[in-house]
């Protein structure tokens, strides 16, 4: 959508890794739409999170192509798998079989 012009972007707020010796940032965990979002925004600002995977593909972005640059280290947000309840916990066992 932000390559076809479907969906306008201003500004794109993002988490990096830490640049490589090219400055090159990895997307990391983001491979969803977030490049396209860096890609076509008017204004890109990067979180820079030394916890953020450097992660290969096509996942990267150059500083150069990057307006602003804030380096903030904050754990990566994770899913838990447990579930709370013994009838959560039912219900997953009945639904993966």
């Amino acid at each position: 959508m932000f390559y076809r012009g479907l969906a306008r972007i201003d500004i794109a707020l993002i988490q990096t890794s830490l640049p490589d010796e090219h400055g090159y940032l990895s997307l990391g965990i983001s491979v969803d739409i977030v490049k396209a979002a860096a890609e076509m925004a008017k204004l890109v600002v990067v979180q820079v999170n030394s916890h953020m995977p450097r992660v290969l593909g096509d996942t990267f972005i150059h500083v150069d192509d990057v307006d602003f640059i804030v380096p903030y280290d904050e754990l990566i947000l994770e899913y838990g798998p447990e579930a709370d309840t013994e009838i959560a916990q039912n219900i997953g066992k009945y639904v993966s079989g």
